[in-house]
């Protein structure tokens, strides 16, 4: 059995998991990419534990597990195997993310576990944001992600909508 990369891992759970926020990883900044979708990854496991741990407990005893792993990434230390912990270590340490980013982030998530209106979707869009570092290219992600937020759930018609914005928005 072929061992494959943790990007390509990435990628792949990204697009069977979010398929549209794969989609919009595509109107990043091409250097942006491969780190994008890192933190995609990270978003399809967080998004996913409800469905694997039934009882709450158990739900945020895994977002500890990400959290706890995430920390040691930026600290430097020992973190758990795994090929989006892998991905995320380059991306952390590329776009010189910091803590914070991740606590706001990760407190998104258990608001949305104990059932608040936390939405950790906008709080991956903050995320998403800090690796674009030219302010064009930052203001032309907004509006892109803020078209996302707008279009219905039909993929290939958000896909098409996305692209036609992204080209009258040059």
């Amino acid at each position: 059995m072929n061992k494959i990369s943790s990007h390509i891992y990435c990628r792949q759970l990204a697009h069977d998991n979010y398929y549209n926020l794969y989609l919009v990883h595509f109107f990043m900044p091409r250097h942006t990419r491969k780190d994008a979708l890192s933190l995609i990854a990270l978003h399809c496991e967080l998004c996913t534990i409800t469905k694997k741990a039934q009882d709450p407990a158990m739900a945020i005893i895994r977002l500890k597990w990400w959290y706890d792993n995430v920390s040691s990434i930026i600290a430097s230390t020992n973190f758990s195997n795994s090929p989006v912990l892998e991905c995320l270590e380059y991306t952390i340490k590329k776009n010189e993310l910091k803590q914070t980013d991740f606590e706001i982030y990760f407190k998104s998530f258990e608001g949305f576990f104990s059932g608040s209106n936390a939405d950790p979707d906008e709080n991956l869009y903050l995320l998403l944001d800090r690796l674009i570092t030219d302010k064009i290219q930052k203001n032309r992600f907004s509006r892109i992600l803020q078209i996302h937020d707008k279009l219905p759930q039909n993929a290939p018609f958000r896909a098409f909508q996305l692209w036609l914005s992204y080209i009258s928005h040059r």
